[in-house]
Protein backbone atom coordinates (compact mmCIF):
# COMPACT_ATOMS: atom_id res chain seq x y z
CA UNK A 1 0.00 0.00 0.00
CA UNK A 2 1.42 3.37 -1.00
CA UNK A 3 0.89 6.71 0.68
CA UNK A 4 -0.85 9.33 -1.44
CA UNK A 5 0.18 12.94 -0.94
CA UNK A 6 -2.40 15.58 -1.83
CA UNK A 7 -1.08 18.84 -3.23
CA UNK A 8 -2.77 22.08 -4.25
CA UNK A 9 -2.25 23.69 -7.66
CA UNK A 10 0.93 25.40 -6.37
CA UNK A 11 2.45 22.14 -5.13
CA UNK A 12 1.77 22.78 -1.41
CA UNK A 13 1.03 19.58 0.52
CA UNK A 14 -2.55 19.54 1.83
CA UNK A 15 -3.65 18.09 5.16
CA UNK A 16 -6.18 15.32 4.30
CA UNK A 17 -7.93 15.84 7.66
CA UNK A 18 -9.09 19.35 6.77
CA UNK A 19 -12.25 19.35 4.64
CA UNK A 20 -12.06 21.10 1.28
CA UNK A 21 -14.98 22.64 -0.53
CA UNK A 22 -15.03 22.87 -4.27
CA UNK A 23 -17.51 25.72 -4.24
CA UNK A 24 -16.78 28.57 -1.85
CA UNK A 25 -18.49 31.74 -3.07
CA UNK A 26 -17.79 35.06 -1.36
CA UNK A 27 -19.68 37.58 -3.51
CA UNK A 28 -19.78 40.34 -0.89
CA UNK A 29 -18.87 41.10 2.70
CA UNK A 30 -22.41 40.26 3.89
CA UNK A 31 -22.58 36.55 3.04
CA UNK A 32 -20.65 33.46 2.07
CA UNK A 33 -21.78 30.30 0.37
CA UNK A 34 -20.10 26.93 0.95
CA UNK A 35 -21.63 24.44 -1.43
CA UNK A 36 -25.36 25.07 -0.94
CA UNK A 37 -25.00 26.36 2.65
CA UNK A 38 -25.46 30.15 2.93
CA UNK A 39 -24.41 32.30 5.88
CA UNK A 40 -25.48 35.97 5.91
CA UNK A 41 -24.87 38.68 8.50
CA UNK A 42 -25.31 42.36 9.15
CA UNK A 43 -26.50 45.13 11.42
CA UNK A 44 -29.83 46.96 11.16
CA UNK A 45 -31.10 49.94 13.09
CA UNK A 46 -34.46 49.65 14.82
CA UNK A 47 -36.37 52.93 15.20
CA UNK A 48 -38.82 54.17 17.81
CA UNK A 49 -42.45 53.06 17.46
CA UNK A 50 -43.68 53.69 21.01
CA UNK A 51 -42.20 53.62 24.56
CA UNK A 52 -42.22 49.80 24.48
CA UNK A 53 -41.25 48.99 20.87
CA UNK A 54 -38.67 49.74 18.19
CA UNK A 55 -38.75 47.93 14.85
CA UNK A 56 -36.93 47.41 11.57
CA UNK A 57 -36.61 44.86 8.77
CA UNK A 58 -33.79 42.66 7.52
CA UNK A 59 -33.35 41.98 3.81
CA UNK A 60 -30.97 39.08 3.29
CA UNK A 61 -28.21 39.80 0.73
CA UNK A 62 -29.07 36.53 -1.02
CA UNK A 63 -32.25 34.49 -1.32
CA UNK A 64 -32.42 31.18 0.52
CA UNK A 65 -34.15 28.14 -0.96
CA UNK A 66 -35.69 27.42 2.48
CA UNK A 67 -36.47 29.66 5.47
CA UNK A 68 -33.15 30.17 7.34
CA UNK A 69 -32.40 30.22 11.05
CA UNK A 70 -31.75 33.76 12.31
CA UNK A 71 -29.99 34.90 15.48
CA UNK A 72 -30.18 38.45 16.88
CA UNK A 73 -28.10 40.34 19.42
CA UNK A 74 -28.60 43.89 20.64
CA UNK A 75 -25.77 46.35 20.11
CA UNK A 76 -26.16 48.81 23.02
CA UNK A 77 -26.55 52.46 22.02
CA UNK A 78 -28.88 53.96 24.63
CA UNK A 79 -29.16 54.30 28.40
CA UNK A 80 -27.35 51.24 29.76
CA UNK A 81 -29.65 50.82 32.76
CA UNK A 82 -32.75 50.83 30.55
CA UNK A 83 -31.11 48.30 28.18
CA UNK A 84 -31.15 45.66 30.90
CA UNK A 85 -34.89 45.25 30.28
CA UNK A 86 -34.65 45.09 26.47
CA UNK A 87 -34.97 42.05 24.23
CA UNK A 88 -35.03 41.45 20.50
CA UNK A 89 -37.49 39.27 18.63
CA UNK A 90 -37.54 38.14 15.01
CA UNK A 91 -40.80 37.39 13.18
CA UNK A 92 -42.11 36.88 9.65
CA UNK A 93 -38.95 35.10 8.48
CA UNK A 94 -39.03 34.28 4.77
CA UNK A 95 -36.36 33.22 2.28
CA UNK A 96 -35.70 36.92 1.52
CA UNK A 97 -36.34 39.00 4.65
CA UNK A 98 -37.51 39.16 8.28
CA UNK A 99 -39.01 41.62 10.77
CA UNK A 100 -37.18 42.66 13.93
CA UNK A 101 -38.75 44.07 17.10
CA UNK A 102 -36.91 45.41 20.13
CA UNK A 103 -39.05 45.48 23.27
CA UNK A 104 -38.64 47.37 26.52
CA UNK A 105 -40.58 45.80 29.36
CA UNK A 106 -40.36 49.01 31.39
CA UNK A 107 -41.44 51.38 28.57
CA UNK A 108 -38.11 53.24 28.59
CA UNK A 109 -37.88 54.14 24.90
CA UNK A 110 -38.11 57.81 23.97
CA UNK A 111 -38.99 59.42 20.64
CA UNK A 112 -35.95 59.56 18.39
CA UNK A 113 -34.21 56.58 20.00
CA UNK A 114 -32.68 53.91 17.80
CA UNK A 115 -31.19 50.53 18.59
CA UNK A 116 -28.62 48.66 16.52
CA UNK A 117 -29.35 44.96 16.12
CA UNK A 118 -26.71 42.52 14.88
CA UNK A 119 -27.98 39.46 13.03
CA UNK A 120 -26.74 36.28 11.39
CA UNK A 121 -28.75 33.84 9.28
CA UNK A 122 -27.82 30.31 8.25
CA UNK A 123 -29.63 28.05 5.81
CA UNK A 124 -29.90 26.43 2.41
Amino acid sequence: MSNIVLKDKNGKILDPNIPRYEKLVVPSSNYIQIGTLKICWGTVQATYVNPNVMSTNITFPTTYNNVPNVLLTLNGTNNELAELDENAKITNITTEHASVYVHSKNGAFSAGWTQKVNWISVGY
